[in-house]
């Protein structure tokens, strides 16, 4: 009798470390799939407030190059008003 009770506790204990190890590394498992999401989102962030930042550089040349051809027209549009005005005198 003696021997099935200590046949029962190996098998328990076996049985728990098993359990335990499967759990350990279930959770290391866990750990390193989340460590790659953290990597993977700070990347995808990273590459959108790259893409962003080259937008607004674009919008800001386009703005830039509108206001420069609006107020080269505009100096012509008075250079031509002024000219008009000397022909008249």
């Amino acid at each position: 009798m003696p021997r099935y009770r200590n046949d029962t506790n190996r098998i328990e204990k076996i049985e728990n470390q098993v359990k335990s190890d499967h759990e350990r590394r279930k959770k290391i498992k866990h750990k390193e799939f989340m460590q790659h999401l953290r990597v993977h989102k700070e990347e995808f962030l990273e590459w959108h407030r790259k893409k962003q930042k080259e937008r607004k550089k674009v919008a800001n040349q386009a703005k830039t190059n509108y206001d420069l051809k609006k107020k080269e027209k505009e100096m012509k549009e008075d250079q031509k008003a002024t000219e008009r005005l000397k022909a008249l005198k």
